[in-house]
């Protein structure tokens, strides 16, 4: 798992709109910067992710953890 103790508190203008079981996922996401919300600080919560905004939480994903640099290196090896 993922230590999510020192995560800030969320910083979307709609994070009363997150139900309490999400919050410490959604919080460790947006600190690791693999979630930003939306570019009027909102994070829309009760919405539904299209396929570009999924490709960009995998991209971030990718990008934050260098997952293609150890894949490349395990090819290496």
């Amino acid at each position: 798992g993922y230590d999510v103790t020192e995560s800030k508190d969320l910083d979307f203008t709609d994070a009363g709109r997150v139900h309490d079981y999400a919050v410490d996922a959604i919080n460790a996401l947006a600190n690791a910067g693999i979630v930003n919300g939306y570019e009027d600080g909102s994070y829309n919560p009760k919405g539904y992710a299209t396929r570009a905004e999924i490709a960009q939480v995998i991209a971030n994903v990718i990008a934050r953890y260098g997952l293609l640099d150890s894949e490349k290196k395990q090819r290496e090896v």
